[in-house]
């Protein structure tokens, strides 16, 4: 993913967090009260919301960047439940269809 790709909300929702932490650096996070889970984007270049705003699905919220720790340009991208517990990102995915394909 390249430097300032665009990055939109994946649901309906309301900003709930923006962070700026050394491991993960700009973010956005996203309780979609609807769906009972929220979203979190990191390593953003740029945030363009603010805490407390309303977003629809395909909203812009932030650009893409190489912010924190990071080896490159990319978009850490996850759900979490009400708890903050992690319930999808790439690892858990990766994991899930390994696991799919061993199992078969």
């Amino acid at each position: 993913i390249a430097m300032g790709t665009e990055i939109y909300s994946v649901a309906d929702g309301k900003v709930t967090r923006l962070s700026d932490k050394v491991t993960q650096g700009l973010g956005v996070i996203i309780w979609h009260k609807e769906l009972g889970f929220e979203s979190v984007y990191w390593h953003n270049q740029e945030n363009r919301v603010v805490v407390g705003q309303l977003v629809k699905k395909g909203d812009l919220i932030a650009l893409s960047g190489n912010n924190g720790r990071s080896d490159g340009p990319h978009l850490h991208y996850e759900l979490r439940d009400a708890n903050e517990t992690a319930i999808w990102n790439g690892f858990y995915q990766a994991e899930k269809i390994n696991d799919d394909k061993n199992n078969k």
